[in-house]
């Protein structure tokens, strides 16, 4: 009897420690849930606060660890965001978000190359999703191994042939290699893909002025604007297109948007001098070059200016 009756105290007890589990399980879970609605919401504080109790009612939470990371990262706490998602990888070393985030995070930091060996390990476990291909591309990028970024971007649009910023990317450096013609594609396919997105019309246009296309540059500078009426570098080349075709009021009125927009850029003033010096503006034009050496006097354009200034020559 004494046996029989510690038996079921034995397994009422282990119900009760089973309904109590499933009760912190489910709590943890709805705090996890709250949290990503805060995120999403941008009340970052109220996030990391219920992600901070999701993990105290479950420690071996790994989305949470993983979605707290984020939110850290968001906030500029590196350090403590790279603690998470190695948490997370050592909780299950297959989970390739966190190798993936923890890459994100160390890039952000400078380490380049903890960055690349996470991305590494994130293509080994998971070769076909395109994010970490497009994400070790811009690393290479930045560490000016061209070649080895485009091929990533390669794959990146291998595995998904509607990836938008690889293809921008992947053109920007096209043209940087002289490729110009496979630039333009590359613009055209962002295009096609999404006929609202600037960048590509801007890019595709410096690549056409490369090639000596300045009606089709005009047009996509045009393009670049309309969508995005705050982007300087779309005025910038707007203006040198026009100030190269004589048409010195549209150049003008450009340069002075982008003065308005990049009060402090000296190539602004330099350009916009001349265009006022080819309008017979000689006032105008020597109060331009004099606020570039104002501005800059370590830049060619403080050169050009001075030039200008001294004896009416430029360099160029």
């Amino acid at each position: 009897m004494i046996a029989k009756s510690l038996m079921r105290i034995l397994s009422l007890l282990a119900a009760v420690l089973l309904v109590a589990s499933s009760a912190f399980g489910d709590n943890a879970t709805n705090y996890f849930n709250t949290g990503l609605d805060k995120r999403q919401g941008g009340d970052l504080d109220g996030a990391l606060a219920d992600f901070n109790t999701a993990i105290e009612l479950n420690p071996d939470f790994i989305e949470a660890y993983n979605e707290r990371g984020l939110v850290k990262e968001t906030k500029g706490d590196l350090d403590t965001a790279i603690i998470d998602f190695t948490e997370c990888i050592q909780l299950n070393p297959a989970f390739v978000k966190g190798y993936i985030n923890r890459s994100t995070a160390k890039q952000d930091k400078g380490d380049l190359d903890g960055a690349l060996s996470d991305l590494d390990k994130a293509i080994e476990l998971k070769p076909d999703i395109a994010v970490p291909y497009f994400n070790r591309g811009n690393i290479k990028r930045a560490l000016n191994d061209t070649n080895g970024a485009i091929a990533d971007y390669n794959r990146a649009i291998g595995i998904n042939p509607e990836f938008i910023q690889a293809y921008d990317n992947r053109g920007t450096l096209k043209k940087a290699q002289g490729d110009l013609e496979g630039a333009i594609a590359d613009c055209d396919k962002v295009i096609e893909i999404n006929p609202k997105f600037a960048e590509a019309y801007k890019n595709r246009g410096v690549a056409k002025i490369a090639k000596g296309d300045l009606n089709g540059a005009l047009a996509d500078e045009s393009k670049a604007i309309e969508l995005k009426p705050d982007d300087a570098d779309a005025y910038s080349n707007r203006g040198w297109v026009e100030r190269n075709k004589g048409d010195w009021d549209a150049a003008l009125a450009d340069y002075n948007k982008l003065i308005e927009l990049k009060p402090v850029y000296d190539y602004a003033y330099f350009n916009r001098g001349l265009v006022k010096r080819a309008k017979g503006d000689w006032h105008g034009s020597i109060a331009d070059f004099r606020k570039v050496i104002e501005l800059n006097p370590k830049s060619r354009a403080f050169i050009e200016a001075k030039g200008y200034l001294t004896n009416g020559t430029s360099s160029n």
